[in-house]
């Protein structure tokens, strides 16, 4: 007999047999326990509408938002997959139930203030991780494999690990010098990855380091850099330079007929994003502060 939890193991070997990596895979299990959990462990074949709903409104009334989400996007990816296959009944979610809204964004990243609290409070390891990521847009897995090779003097120029796509970024003299102290790849104290396959070591790291700042945690951990970066460069007029540094693909037709985009405009993100992030956490400023230039061959 073909269970609501045997459904979803062969959706997740599926996925797993389509590409994604086995950390991805544990995420989409822990999604689909509570639905099974809910549910019930009996034939996939009965599930309804109604019972889809009513799971919603469950993860909607034990989750934050956000999480609700995922684990609601999950649970519907694996059933629209098993309706494809005829493995149970056909049903229509109606449309403006199909997908939740995320939490608002700006309960989802660091001030300024906050940014600069955690950096004092940071070891070496972990402040060059939070200017990656408040400098680059980067996330977990883009710090773990950034490799000498993708860093020519004061420029990064490394695709977007997720999804392959183009990805150039400008370093600030703070970064410049973090890189310089520690060193890359970013491994932990046993010299392994400090992001693989079933293992997240900045995760826990990040929650100490909070803790230790006096920075509350409110639904945020190291990804929330990335989030935050893009915030603060939300305002900058050039959005495909954006999208480069972001390592999004540039919406619109007019994106094909662009050959490429000078450094200078990647390099006026960063400085952008520098003047929100850092200096206005040091001193209040609120104006634009061009940082001085550093070259790997010198000052």
């Amino acid at each position: 007999m073909l269970t609501i939890r045997i459904l979803c193991e062969r959706w997740v070997d599926a996925r797993l047999h389509a590409g994604i990596r086995r950390l991805t895979a544990s995420g989409y299990r822990t999604s689909l326990r509570s639905l099974v959990d809910h549910l019930g462990d009996r034939r996939a074949d009965s599930i309804t509408i109604d019972d889809m709903l009513r799971h919603r409104r469950y993860l909607l009334d034990r989750l934050s938002q956000g999480t609700a989400k995922v684990r609601w996007d999950i649970s519907m990816a694996m059933v629209r997959w098993a309706q494809d296959r005829s493995e149970i009944p056909y049903f229509l979610v109606p449309r403006d139930l199909r997908r939740m809204r995320g939490s608002p964004p700006f309960r989802r990243v660091f001030s300024p203030q906050e940014i600069v609290r955690l950096l004092a409070c940071a070891c070496a390891k972990m402040r060059l991780m939070i200017l990656l990521g408040i400098n680059l847009g980067y996330g977990n897995r883009d710090c773990a494999r950034l490799q000498d090779r993708h860093v020519s003097g004061h420029i990064v120029d490394a695709p977007r690990f997720k999804t392959g796509a183009d990805r150039r970024n400008w370093l600030w003299p703070e970064t410049l010098e973090a890189l310089s102290e520690v060193g890359l790849p970013i491994e932990n104290a046993r010299g392994q990855p400090i992001v693989s396959d079933g293992q997240d070591y900045i995760k826990p790291r990040m929650h100490a380091l909070m803790r230790r700042a006096g920075v509350p945690s409110n639904r945020r951990g190291f990804y929330s850099f990335r989030r935050s970066y893009r915030t603060a460069i939300d305002d900058h007029w050039d959005r495909p330079a954006i999208d480069l540094t972001m390592g999004h693909s540039t919406p619109g037709m007019g994106a094909r007929y662009v050959a490429w985009i000078s450094d200078d405009r990647i390099r006026q993100v960063s400085v952008h994003a520098r003047s929100k992030l850092l200096c206005e956490g040091q001193n209040g400023m609120s104006s634009p502060m061009e940082p001085p230039l550093r070259f790997a061959g010198g000052s």
